[in-house]
């Protein structure tokens, strides 16, 4: 004869716990196109290609087989990126209106430098400063950034008509060199 044994109502704490281990799922190898691209960027003299996600990532590929993953603190979509030519270094504009300076450099764990392995790693960020008056955050909206030649310097145009310029690789602003809608209206 066959017992039944009929389970209590409820949930049993350490019953979850095992489950969870036992089923739980994590991410172990990402490889391949990146899901939902939103922009891309190429370096000639290094010959790298950048992809940026909706999701906040950056793939950067190279020779078969070299790819490096960058992924931004927040899940805001990368709306632009721009190689430093030939540094190993680029910047990425995220929808919240952030710059993200990042370079390709040696991985280190513990303190320790790894010889031979290389990480795309989050060098630095900027936001641009609003304007003192305007409630308007579109005003400052950055819609264009364009790397100069010599790529020391870089020159972001808002939605409001002001070009802001950053010196690179510190991403700081030169403030004396701003041009607001008004001084560009004037002359």
């Amino acid at each position: 004869m066959m017992k039944f044994r009929f389970r209590r109502q409820g949930t049993d704490p350490q019953r979850e716990k095992i489950k969870q281990e036992l089923f739980a799922f994590s991410k172990t190898v990402e490889h391949g196109f990146p899901h939902q691209p939103s922009a891309l960027a190429f370096d000639p003299k290094l010959e790298l290609m950048a992809i940026g996600t909706k999701s906040g990532a950056i793939k950067v590929y190279g020779c078969p087989g070299v790819e490096f993953t960058g992924l931004h603190g927040d899940t805001t979509a990368v709306t632009q990126i721009h190689f430093l030519p030939g540094q190993g270094r680029l910047l990425s504009l995220l929808d919240d209106n952030t710059i993200h300076l990042w370079e390709l450099a040696a991985r280190e764990e513990g303190g320790v430098t790894r010889e031979g392995v290389v990480c795309l790693q989050e060098v630095d960020s900027y936001i641009l400063p609003g304007r003192p008056g305007i409630e308007s955050c579109s005003a400052t909206r950055v819609t264009v950034l364009l790397l100069l030649r010599s790529s020391d310097l870089l020159c972001v145009g808002t939605e409001g008509g002001a070009v802001y310029f950053l010196e690179l690789p510190l991403l700081s602003l030169k403030e004396n060199q701003t041009l607001l809608q008004d001084q560009v209206m004037q002359r």
